[in-house]
Protein backbone atom coordinates (compact mmCIF):
# COMPACT_ATOMS: atom_id res chain seq x y z
CA UNK A 1 0.00 0.00 0.00
CA UNK A 2 1.28 3.47 -0.77
CA UNK A 3 0.56 4.73 2.74
CA UNK A 4 2.53 1.89 4.30
CA UNK A 5 -0.51 0.86 6.33
CA UNK A 6 -1.94 -2.64 6.35
CA UNK A 7 -5.74 -2.84 6.15
CA UNK A 8 -7.30 -5.07 8.79
CA UNK A 9 -10.62 -6.88 8.40
CA UNK A 10 -12.10 -8.15 11.68
CA UNK A 11 -14.79 -10.81 11.51
CA UNK A 12 -16.35 -11.42 14.91
CA UNK A 13 -18.67 -14.25 15.98
CA UNK A 14 -16.96 -16.63 13.55
CA UNK A 15 -18.37 -19.52 15.55
CA UNK A 16 -21.54 -18.87 13.49
CA UNK A 17 -19.76 -18.68 10.13
CA UNK A 18 -20.83 -21.21 7.50
CA UNK A 19 -18.77 -23.25 5.05
CA UNK A 20 -19.67 -21.04 2.08
CA UNK A 21 -18.19 -17.96 3.77
CA UNK A 22 -15.08 -19.90 4.78
CA UNK A 23 -14.72 -20.94 1.15
CA UNK A 24 -14.99 -17.28 0.10
CA UNK A 25 -12.23 -16.42 2.57
CA UNK A 26 -10.07 -19.16 1.07
CA UNK A 27 -10.56 -17.59 -2.37
CA UNK A 28 -9.73 -14.16 -0.94
CA UNK A 29 -6.53 -15.55 0.58
CA UNK A 30 -5.64 -17.19 -2.76
CA UNK A 31 -5.81 -13.74 -4.38
CA UNK A 32 -3.87 -12.20 -1.50
CA UNK A 33 -1.02 -14.69 -1.96
CA UNK A 34 -0.34 -13.17 -5.39
CA UNK A 35 -0.54 -9.58 -4.16
CA UNK A 36 2.09 -7.39 -2.52
CA UNK A 37 -0.66 -5.29 -0.93
CA UNK A 38 -1.58 -7.65 1.90
CA UNK A 39 -4.62 -7.43 4.12
CA UNK A 40 -4.74 -8.81 7.65
CA UNK A 41 -7.90 -10.75 8.48
CA UNK A 42 -8.72 -11.42 12.13
CA UNK A 43 -11.27 -14.15 12.84
CA UNK A 44 -12.66 -13.95 16.38
CA UNK A 45 -15.16 -16.20 18.08
CA UNK A 46 -15.72 -19.02 20.52
CA UNK A 47 -13.46 -22.10 20.22
CA UNK A 48 -15.56 -23.66 17.45
CA UNK A 49 -13.73 -21.86 14.58
CA UNK A 50 -10.50 -23.68 15.45
CA UNK A 51 -12.10 -27.11 15.17
CA UNK A 52 -14.04 -26.09 12.03
CA UNK A 53 -10.92 -24.77 10.31
CA UNK A 54 -9.11 -28.04 11.03
CA UNK A 55 -11.62 -30.04 8.97
CA UNK A 56 -10.23 -31.43 5.71
CA UNK A 57 -12.65 -29.29 3.66
CA UNK A 58 -10.93 -26.13 5.01
CA UNK A 59 -7.34 -27.39 4.89
CA UNK A 60 -6.24 -24.84 2.26
CA UNK A 61 -7.62 -21.95 4.31
CA UNK A 62 -6.08 -23.30 7.54
CA UNK A 63 -2.68 -23.57 5.84
CA UNK A 64 -2.81 -19.85 5.02
CA UNK A 65 -3.25 -18.81 8.64
CA UNK A 66 -0.21 -16.94 9.84
CA UNK A 67 -1.18 -17.06 13.50
CA UNK A 68 -3.73 -18.95 15.54
CA UNK A 69 -4.24 -17.92 19.15
CA UNK A 70 -6.71 -19.21 21.69
CA UNK A 71 -7.56 -16.90 24.61
CA UNK A 72 -8.37 -18.57 27.89
CA UNK A 73 -11.03 -17.22 30.21
CA UNK A 74 -10.36 -15.17 33.32
CA UNK A 75 -9.99 -16.69 36.76
CA UNK A 76 -12.63 -15.69 39.30
CA UNK A 77 -10.18 -13.32 40.98
CA UNK A 78 -9.38 -11.69 37.61
CA UNK A 79 -13.12 -11.40 36.91
CA UNK A 80 -13.77 -9.86 40.32
CA UNK A 81 -10.95 -7.35 39.76
CA UNK A 82 -12.25 -6.60 36.24
CA UNK A 83 -15.75 -5.81 37.54
CA UNK A 84 -14.40 -3.53 40.28
CA UNK A 85 -12.00 -1.71 37.92
CA UNK A 86 -14.74 -1.11 35.33
CA UNK A 87 -17.05 0.30 37.98
CA UNK A 88 -14.24 2.47 39.31
CA UNK A 89 -13.48 3.67 35.75
CA UNK A 90 -17.14 4.61 35.38
CA UNK A 91 -16.87 6.80 38.47
CA UNK A 92 -18.52 4.41 40.93
CA UNK A 93 -16.69 4.70 44.25
CA UNK A 94 -19.12 2.71 46.38
CA UNK A 95 -19.99 -0.96 46.65
CA UNK A 96 -22.60 -1.51 43.95
CA UNK A 97 -22.94 -5.31 44.10
CA UNK A 98 -23.05 -7.58 47.13
CA UNK A 99 -20.34 -10.26 47.01
CA UNK A 100 -23.04 -12.89 46.32
CA UNK A 101 -24.11 -10.95 43.21
CA UNK A 102 -20.51 -10.73 41.95
CA UNK A 103 -20.15 -14.47 42.56
CA UNK A 104 -23.37 -15.12 40.59
CA UNK A 105 -22.05 -13.00 37.70
CA UNK A 106 -18.74 -14.87 37.70
CA UNK A 107 -20.49 -18.26 37.85
CA UNK A 108 -22.76 -17.31 34.94
CA UNK A 109 -19.78 -16.09 32.92
CA UNK A 110 -17.95 -19.36 33.60
CA UNK A 111 -20.84 -21.51 32.35
CA UNK A 112 -20.74 -22.67 28.73
CA UNK A 113 -23.14 -20.76 26.46
CA UNK A 114 -26.52 -22.32 25.73
CA UNK A 115 -27.41 -22.27 22.04
CA UNK A 116 -30.92 -22.60 20.74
Amino acid sequence: MKSGKTPVIIIDETNYINNAILNDLKILFNCEMDSRDRTAVLLAGLPKPNSTLRLAIHELLYQRLVMNYNLEGMSKEEGRSYIHEKLKGAGCNQTLFHEAAVEAILNAADSPPHYQ
